[in-house]
């Protein structure tokens, strides 16, 4: 971003009008209205939900991966967009004129580590958290070398990815694409290097290069449709471009991102753009004591001189101070003149409060598009990644709901009948009597002194004594997962 020059005094009256204009602008939740720009993470639809604005997208032009796109049905909950438009005086809804969507890095799993929650793509680090939207797959773990991810997100102080959503892709015919800043530069053989990738660019269209000259420190876009030779990419094209987006004076901005610079809690960068808070800037979630070095948050504010955003609202989702927790459990009570649901019952009831900013998810096997707080009901299965509000609440992040989990028990006891027609046994008799049947997936041992191997439902007689550990179905049959024949009288 060009720098701009401004004299001392023009500076202090530029200062004086932002802070103005930020308390006449500013709503009771915080928030300010009028034109700008948001920058973060997709929560919701319906319309699209970014940074807790509800932002009516009817006439809106749609952008993703530099492609026109007709509707919003080519996003996807989590993804890391770029929404121009106003925000109404409520500070909660507003009306976008445009939505962008790129992509932060589209190609081959290098590494994955066993940690569960990071990984690389083409060389680059890539760290997921518990809010980061998995596509085509449920954990970092699944995935594999073969696979070819694209990632969205921002980059922290570490240079990592912080990916608020990866999609696995099934498709071939995708680009690969990386963006990074160049760090080794080798003119001769026309290669620069970004993180663990080499790009040769000998052969690339260069756009918006300074003399299509690529240099160190440059922040760059490339893509290739060929596909890695090792940790080489063959570009078709670099683009000179920001991580960030364009910001001029007065403009007012939404951003949810990581700090990654930090002097102090009153200066310090968010997503490489500098902030600065006042006595007067308010804390909706967290304080100032809770800003550290790659802290996740939301701010809102007012970009001054030389790009400085004066913050008038911060709220810190998660820091070195703040962490982030999972409470789970069935949908007890539900308050929608609060929003607050309780999951769970009697003493282990948890009471949850969710805003304009939750992100939701339906993973269950009907879900609901669009999922939000109308559409739950009691008994739902839930699960909440959840932070304490500074009114001592617990706020949701994101919600998911899912199917319940698996019952599962241990029965023991005397084989009352066998059923091979219908592959199922009895257990016990009268009122103790349980029904369990048995599939291809059922695991037999013999333990007792004739011990048969291999074990099955064939080789089991009336009076024979198990021990069963079984999975609750659907419809409330008991399906056996493990079956052990033991010796008359050996306990369960």
């Amino acid at each position: 971003m060009k720098s701009i020059q401004i004299t001392l005094a023009a500076l202090l009256l530029l200062l004086v009008a932002a802070c103005n204009a930020t308390k006449l602008a500013q709503n009771e939740n915080g928030g300010i209205g009028g034109t700008g720009i948001s920058t973060g993470r997709i929560s919701n639809f319906g319309s699209i939900f970014v940074n807790g604005v509800e932002y009516d997208v009817d006439s809106a032009d749609f952008t993703r991966n530099d492609l026109l796109e007709s509707n919003q049905q080519s996003y996807r909950i989590g993804e890391y967009v770029v929404v121009e438009g106003d925000v109404n005086p409520d500070g909660v809804t507003g009306k976008a004129s445009k939505v962008n969507f790129s992509r932060s890095l589209q190609g081959n799993v290098t590494t994955v580590s066993s940690d569960g929650t990071t990984l690389a793509v083409m060389g680059q680090p890539v760290r997921s958290n518990v809010l980061t939207v998995f596509y085509g797959f449920n954990n970092i773990r699944d995935l594999t070398t073969t696979d070819k991810v694209e990632v969205s997100g921002v980059q922290n102080a570490l240079g990592e990815w912080i990916a608020t959503s990866i999609r696995k892709l099934t498709q071939s015919g995708e680009d690969w694409e990386v963006k990074g800043t160049i760090q080794h530069l080798d003119s001769s053989n026309q290669t620069f290097a970004v993180g663990g990738l080499t790009v040769a660019y000998g052969n690339a269209a260069l756009h918006d290069l300074p003399n299509d000259i690529p240099e160190v420190g440059q922040f760059i876009r490339a893509r290739s449709q060929q596909a890695l030779s090792g940790m080489r990419m063959d570009a078709s094209e670099v683009r000179l471009t920001s991580p960030t987006p364009t910001l001029s004076v007065g403009t007012k901005i939404r951003l949810e991102g990581v700090i990654t610079r930090f002097t102090n809690s009153t200066n310090f960068a968010v997503n490489g753009l500098d902030a600065i808070t006042t006595s007067g800037t308010r804390f909706g979630e967290g304080t100032a004591n809770d800003l550290s070095l790659n802290a996740l948050l939301e701010m809102e504010g007012t970009v001054a001189a030389d790009g400085i955003i004066m913050a008038n609202n911060v709220k810190v989702k998660e820091s070195a101070s703040i962490s982030i927790s999972l409470i789970q459990g069935a949908v007890s009570d539900i308050d929608s003149s609060t929003q607050q649901l309780t999951l769970g019952e009697g003493t282990t009831a948890t009471i949850i409060v969710v805003d304009s900013a939750t992100l939701w998810e339906d993973k269950t096997d009907i879900p609901a598009s669009p999922m939000n707080f109308n559409t739950l009901n009691n008994g739902n299965y839930l699960q909440a990644q959840v932070k304490r509000g500074n009114d001592g609440q617990w706020l949701a992040l994101r919600v998911t709901r899912t199917e319940p989990p698996p019952v599962t028990n241990t029965f023991g006891g005397l084989v009352n009948s066998v059923e091979l027609t219908s592959q199922q046994f009895i257990i016990g008799e009268g009122t103790t009597a349980t029904t369990l049947l048995v599939d291809a997936a059922t695991t037999w041992l013999d333990s007792t002194a004739l011990a048969i191997s291999p074990m099955s439902l064939n080789h089991l007689n009336t009076g024979n004594s198990l021990t069963v550990q079984a999975q609750q179905r659907s419809d409330g049959k008991w399906l056996a997962l493990n079956v052990t024949r033991t010796n008359i009288g050996t306990p369960p």
